[in-house]
């Protein structure tokens, strides 16, 4: 956890003290663990955290986690009850989902705080930036509700080119003329990739997800900041055999032996997150060196090819993701192999891999 903790005081002394740092611990805060990476950032003193879900902060409340917590998504009316009872911010873009949470609040005697959705170009959830103005005195006008920010999402800021994201900020600035008429709002527009590629945008906030984990968020960063990856993927080999010419591997024989080889299993597969996208392409650590996975990728397990080490002996350690030695096999690298994208990785992690935390900084 000591790599979280510090990619966090990093981006904090980056964006400097007129700017908030809201972490975001959605899905599992991106496989890391939601609640124990929640508890180590509110020990570092984070004002408050986002998740995209109420479910997500109620489990971070029920954890005993105090700090505040900002729902990114949107809400159902029948949702407003925990929200309220367990003191969460929520997005609302629509009066239903605002009149729902009033009439919690109500009932409870205790605020309904919301922030305002924006779409500025995302084209998900939000309201269009010219009906912020009557929704923000609508919402103001209903008792219980406490409005505290108005927030949108950049599409397209890990692109070279900067044109639709600086698109979106002239929009949203036309939303930040609501601070003459309600002080003390909030406005954050900033996703990872805004933060290195587009400081001008920081405005009262900034919602970090990849920077927090220490994955690089954009091919080209304007910003840089001292980042390191926090997640390593390890496993050990629980089987080992010679594999005669012509003997396939694994379903479908995908891989036939075009030699004698000497193949160690994996215990870990698709169903653990590992993606089956990468039978035939993947690749792993041993002793340092990389090696090839062989076959397809199992749902429990799969192999590789360890011919250049007919030594190998069950119980050594395999790196799926991360450094071993000099070598180092990245998310974002394991992301392109397999088609896809780092967040995805490494939020499908499953719950069955064991999770052990670190507090030294030592690199991983």
């Amino acid at each position: 956890m000591g790599v979280v903790r510090g990619n966090y005081r990093a981006l904090r002394a980056t964006v400097g003290a007129g700017c908030e740092v809201i972490p975001i611990v959605k899905a599992n805060a991106y496989g890391h663990g939601l609640v124990p990476v929640t508890r180590a950032l509110e020990e570092e003193g984070v004002g408050r955290v986002g998740v995209a879900l109420a479910e997500e902060g109620i489990m971070l409340r029920e954890a005993g986690v105090k700090c505040g917590i900002l729902v990114l998504g949107a809400s159902l009316p029948e949702e407003a009850e925990g929200i309220v009872q367990h003191e969460l911010a929520q997005s609302v873009c629509t009066a239903e989902a605002a009149r729902a949470l009033s009439r919690e609040a109500e009932r409870r005697g205790k605020p309904a705080r919301v922030e305002i959705k924006v779409d500025t170009g995302m084209g998900r959830i939000g309201i269009r930036p010219e009906e912020v103005g009557g929704f923000l005195e609508g919402c103001s006008g209903m008792r219980g509700i406490e409005v505290e920010g108005i927030w949108s999402h950049l599409a397209t800021a890990d692109e070279e080119d900067g044109s639709y994201a600086e698109e979106q900020f002239r929009c949203f600035r036309e939303c930040l003329k609501l601070k003459e008429r309600a002080r003390g709002l909030r406005f954050h527009l900033c996703n990872s990739a805004g933060i290195v590629n587009h400081s001008e945008m920081w405005l009262d906030g900034v919602r970090p997800g990849l920077l927090l984990y220490g994955i690089k968020p954009a091919a080209r960063e304007r910003v840089k900041i001292g980042y390191r990856a926090a997640m390593a993927l390890r496993s050990k080999l629980n089987f080992v055999k010679k594999v005669r010419k012509g003997e396939g591997l694994s379903y479908g024989r995908t891989f036939v032996a075009e030699r004698e080889m000497v193949v160690g299993t994996v215990p870990v597969g698709y169903a653990d997150g590992y993606p089956r996208s990468l039978s035939n392409v993947g690749e792993v650590l041993f002793r340092g060196e990389r090696a090839a996975i062989v076959g397809r990728v199992c749902m429990d397990q799969f192999l590789v090819d360890l011919t250049r080490y007919p030594d190998a002996r069950i119980g050594e350690e395999v790196v799926l993701m991360g450094k071993q030695g000099e070598a180092e096999i990245t998310a974002r690298e394991v992301a392109e192999r397999a088609g896809t994208i780092a967040n995805e990785i490494l939020s499908r992690m499953g719950e069955r891999l064991p999770r052990v935390y670190k507090e030294e900084s030592a690199s991983l």
